[in-house]
Formats: structure tokens, C-alpha cells, sequence
């Protein structure tokens, strides 16, 4: 970014309408001054197996995916995914 688009005269950080504007990076915020809060998703809460971080998720460990809904093979199974329980698993 030119040294003139961020502390010029007609800056981002000095204007009250700048050309050029810097993207917001926050977690929970939009805006042109990252003044607008939102709140921020991730797909299917990451199965709560994880946390939203930015729009995607941040797996605990031993799960993956774009959910965190995938377990890692050698793991314990969770109450209710036993394979008795689900025969078109086997």
C-alpha cells in the first residue's frame, strides 16, 4: 500500500471518505472502519467438535474437517455411533 493512500492528506486514516480502503481483519466486524459488528458463522458450528474462528473452523484435537465433523481413525467412538447401532457402517 503507498505511503500516501495510508497517512496522506486524503488517507484512510485522515479523511472522512478516503480512496483507498484497508480490509477489516476482525473477527465479528465489518465495515470500511471496521465499526459495523456482525456475527460471524462457520458450517454447521463445526459440530461442536471445534470453534469459529473467522468463518471457519478450528478443529479440536482428534477431529478434521471443514466442520470438524470428521473423528480420526483409532478414536473412541461417541456414545451412539456404535456399530450395532448403524449396520449400514460395516
Amino acid at each position: 500500500v503507498p505511503y500516501e493512500d495510508l497517512l496522506g492528506p486524503d488517507s484512510w486514516c485522515n479523511a472522512e471518505q478516503s480512496k483507498w480502503q484497508c480490509p477489516c481483519r476482525i473477527d465479528g466486524v465489518l465495515g470500511q472502519y471496521c465499526n459495523i459488528p456482525t456475527e460471524m458463522y462457520c458450517v454447521n458450528q463445526c459440530s461442536g467438535h471445534g470453534f469459529c474462528d473467522t468463518g471457519f473452523c478450528k478443529c479440536y484435537d482428534g477431529w478434521y474437517g471443514h466442520d470438524c465433523s470428521r473423528k480420526r481413525k483409532g478414536l473412541s467412538l461417541e456414545p451412539g455411533d456404535e456399530v450395532e447401532k448403524r449396520p449400514w457402517t460395516n
